[in-house]
């Protein structure tokens, strides 16, 4: 265990977990928060034990959760997820340990490149914060994807790009103005509308 005060935080790298997920035993049930259901859906998420993780991306406000939950999560993978070329195992959430702070807000923003997209993302990253394009990242997968490892050759929707941007942030109404602004003002055609609560 490292040496300090409070709980043992370590970096076991980056692995998904598929939040509020289907019991896959008899007697288990669906995780609730707060007394309801919500969907399930599959984020990034940093481990800092064996079995503890907190949140990377922005989660969809159908899920209940925010960007920097701390989660609880099992040792068993369910079909897996690729990040730099490599395979990691899908870990099934147990229970939402400690709720961000963050709240999850939402924001129309106009992308005229990949490259501005990028450019965004780079940007809300260098300032901690939580940013998701949403409409490149959320794919309504087949259970079978879902638990397997999805192929790119089988169609799940549109890809082609669209500079109209449906971007789901976790930071304050101040921290995302601030980053949207700064990045608006560095490129030209850009442009957001203001940040609203989500989650």
């Amino acid at each position: 265990m490292p040496d300090g005060d409070g709980e043992p935080v370590m970096d076991f790298g980056l692995v998904p977990i598929r939040l509020n997920p289907e019991p896959r035993h008899i007697g288990e049930t669906r995780l609730q928060i707060d007394g309801q259901l919500h969907d399930t859906e599959v984020v990034w998420c940093r481990r800092i034990d064996p079995a503890r993780a907190i949140i990377q991306n922005v989660p969809t406000p159908e899920s209940g959760h925010r960007f920097g939950d701390l989660v609880l999560h099992d040792g068993e993978p369910v079909g897996s997820r690729k990040i730099d070329g490599q395979e990691r195992g899908v870990f099934q959430e147990i229970a939402l340990l400690r709720p961000s702070e963050k709240p999850t807000l939402r924001s129309v923003v106009f992308c005229p490149s990949e490259a501005d997209a990028q450019q965004l993302q780079s940007a809300f990253e260098a300032a901690d914060l939580g940013a998701e394009d949403w409409t490149q990242s959320v794919r309504m997968l087949c259970k079978s994807c879902s638990e397997g490892n999805p192929d790119p050759s089988h169609d799940h929707g549109p890809v082609e790009w669209d500079p109209e941007r449906d971007y789901g942030i976790g930071a304050t109404f101040g921290e995302a103005d601030q980053v949207l602004r700064q990045w608006a003002l560095s490129g030209s055609d850009r442009s957001y509308s203001s940040p609203e609560r989500a989650f």
